[in-house]
């Protein structure tokens, strides 16, 4: 972990598209209570439990939320630029809910959330898209957990597989930057679950794997495993 001071808030191009909203003054402000931080792939940035205390956004890198700090835990998301992270933390007195792990090379900007809290009360543009971002991230996860929740095994990997290709990659070919028996704890089901299924997957040429380089070779088969699985 190393604590750096890379940008000014008012010219950062590594922002969320929220802080748009600001005025300079306002950017000023939050910029007097920020401080950056990088973590190398593998350290912990928030332990559950840990009081609340900064806003956190996320600049570069990649990172995984669980609902613990074991290592086989579900991967609830994975988190990159430009998400927030300890929006719990606008309501006083809140601890993480969930740990943070830096998966490679990752920074995030540190905001004092008593600065934030004043500004969203401010500027109620900014408060509004704030809360837009928020709700969007509420939806995305809930629905997320609501589909492993009655989905069979073949219908979690390839929701899972999506989600990667859709979501965290942005493209059919990707490489994951973890070992592949961790799609399992996206999924939520065993590792040899997992790997029959991959197999099943490769068999059937709805995608390949080479290393860690996975290519979605047939997404429409694959939606319709996750929408029946």
């Amino acid at each position: 972990m190393e604590r750096t001071n890379f940008e000014n808030c008012e010219y950062c191009n590594r922002r969320s598209p929220i802080f748009s909203f600001l005025t300079n003054e306002e950017l000023s402000y939050l910029n007097k209570g920020r401080y950056e931080v990088v973590y190398d792939k593998g350290e912990t940035i928030f332990k559950k439990g840990t009081p609340i205390i900064f806003m956190a956004s996320f600049t570069y890198g990649m990172a995984i939320i669980c609902p613990d700090h074991h290592k086989s835990s579900l991967i609830l998301k994975f988190v990159k630029p430009v998400d927030f992270l300890g929006v719990e933390g606008i309501v006083k007195g809140k601890v993480y809910p969930y740990s943070v792990i830096a998966i490679k090379k990752s920074a995030l900007c540190f905001i004092d959330i008593k600065r934030f809290r004043k500004v969203m009360d401010v500027n109620k543009v900014f408060n509004t898209a704030f809360i837009r971002e928020l709700v969007e991230a509420n939806s995305f996860l809930l629905n997320r957990l609501s589909r492993l929740s009655f989905l069979q095994s073949p219908g979690k990997v390839a929701d899972a597989l999506l989600y990667l290709s859709e979501d965290v990659y942005g493209s059919d070919s990707f490489t994951f930057e973890m070992p592949i028996k961790d799609i399992a704890r996206i999924a939520g089901i065993s590792k040899e679950s997992t790997f029959n299924m991959i197999r099943d997957f490769t068999t059937e040429g709805i995608i390949s794997v080479s290393k860690k380089v996975i290519v979605i070779k047939n997404s429409d088969r694959l939606k319709e495993i996750a929408k029946t699985g």
